[in-house]
């Protein structure tokens, strides 16, 4: 049988995916440029052999489709990718603060460090945005609900976030720096 899907995101995907597993061919629209160029990042988790199964597939709008182990592990490897990020746009938006106090401009601050060692793909996107104050304020709701699910997945692991969790402000994190 041969489908077709207009718009792949939180309920499309999965939808998606049990029709590639169910073995019909998939042809699907999305208007997310990243989606139609095929360079979403894709972490799959998962018998390997059901991945290779629906590569061919799943390679028309993902580059690159990185197996990162057993069912559940992709959410919890994007959950850690998550806190990463967030700890480092919070980081990006108090650069610019120090920048700043120091009498510079935040914006030509950030573009410098962007073409230096500090750079990152949350000092870029701070910049896109505007700056990364104003990113973080804007999809802080997101941001604050994968810090929030990751702490929780941490401490019901016997673990923290440490240093991600303090930098990316999740309520009571702490790190021991010893």
């Amino acid at each position: 049988m041969r489908v077709g899907f207009v718009g792949v995101g939180s309920i499309g995907r999965p939808m998606l995916e049990r029709t590639v597993a169910a073995g019909h061919e998939v042809r699907f629209f999305a208007r997310r440029p990243e989606v139609v160029a095929g360079a979403i990042t894709l972490l799959a988790a998962g018998p390997a052999a059901l991945l290779a199964r629906v590569r061919p597939v799943l390679e028309a709008y993902c580059d690159p489709i990185l197996h990162v182990g057993e069912v559940g592990d992709g959410q919890r490897v994007k959950l850690v990718n998550n806190a990463l990020f967030a700890a480092s746009l919070a980081l990006a938006g108090d650069a610019e603060r120090l920048a700043e106090d120091l009498g510079l401009d935040p914006r030509v601050t950030l573009e410098a460090v962007a073409a230096c060692s500090g750079d990152s793909f949350a000092v870029r996107s701070g910049l896109a945005a505007g700056s990364a104050r104003f990113l973080r304020e804007a999809a802080g709701r997101y941001i604050d609900k994968d810090v929030a699910t990751a702490a929780a997945l941490a401490t019901a692991a016997g673990t923290e976030l440490g240093l991600l969790g303090l930098a990316a402000g999740a309520p009571g994190a702490s790190a021991d720096l010893g």
